[in-house]
C-alpha cells in the first residue's frame, strides 16, 4: 500500500520560519509591553506666587478659623 501524503518539500522551512516569526513577536511583546505599575511622570508648574522675588499679595498665615457659634445665634 502506498503511503499518500499532502506534504511538500518545502514545509519545514514553512514552518521553521513561521515558528521564528512567532517567537519574535512574542519576545517583541514581553519586552516592549508598559509596566503597570510604574509610576505615572507628570510636572505641575508652580503658581507665580510661589516664585522668589514676588510683589503681590501675601497671604496671611494658613491655619483654621472657626466662628464662634453662639455670636451667629443671637
Amino acid at each position: 500500500m502506498e503511503r499518500i501524503t499532502a506534504r511538500a518539500d518545502n514545509d519545514f522551512s514553512l514552518v521553521l520560519y513561521g515558528s521564528l516569526w512567532v517567537m519574535a513577536l512574542v519576545f517583541i511583546w514581553i519586552t516592549c509591553r508598559a509596566d503597570p505599575e510604574a509610576p505615572v511622570v507628570y510636572n505641575v508648574e508652580p503658581p507665580a506666587q510661589a516664585a522668589p522675588g514676588w510683589k503681590g499679595q501675601v497671604l496671611e498665615k494658613p491655619a483654621l478659623k472657626v466662628c464662634h457659634l453662639s455670636a451667629s445665634i443671637e
